[in-house]
Parts: C-alpha cells; structure tokens; sequence
C-alpha cells in the first residue's frame, strides 16, 4: 500500500497518508479536501512542481503549498 508523506503550508502540519494504488497528485488534494485551483504541489526533495496527473511514489515526501486569499 503507497505512502505519501505531505506536509501542508502554511500551518506546516505533517501527515503520512496511504492509498490502495500509487496516487496522483489530485488523489492527495482529495484526500486532503483541498481544492485542485487552491494549491501546488511540489516534491520536497526537489522543488519540482507537480501536474495533477502526476504520480507520486511510495515512500516519496511532498509539500503542498495552500494560497490564502486576504480578499
């Protein structure tokens, strides 16, 4: 079973979430009940910006960056 650990920011709370097939970066936003528009998604180890098709591996850290709106 694939395990992602995802840190969220701003707030930088950590969780490791687990997926019953290798998970697209959309499948952890949905996990996470934040909206697709709302967020990036980044490798930890390398900054790289992610699609929301994009796979993400076992084992592999990611950090989701949440806008804030000061409307």
């Amino acid at each position: 079973m694939p395990r992602v650990k995802v840190t969220v920011v701003p707030g930088g709370k950590t969780r490791i979430l687990e997926f019953g097939a290798m998970p697209r970066v959309r499948d952890i936003l949905e996990k996470l009940g934040i909206p697709l528009e709302a967020a990036v998604v980044v490798r930890t180890r390398d900054v790289k910006p992610l699609l929301p098709d994009e796979h993400v591996g076992d084992g592999e850290d990611v950090t989701v960056y949440v806008a804030a709106s000061t409307g």
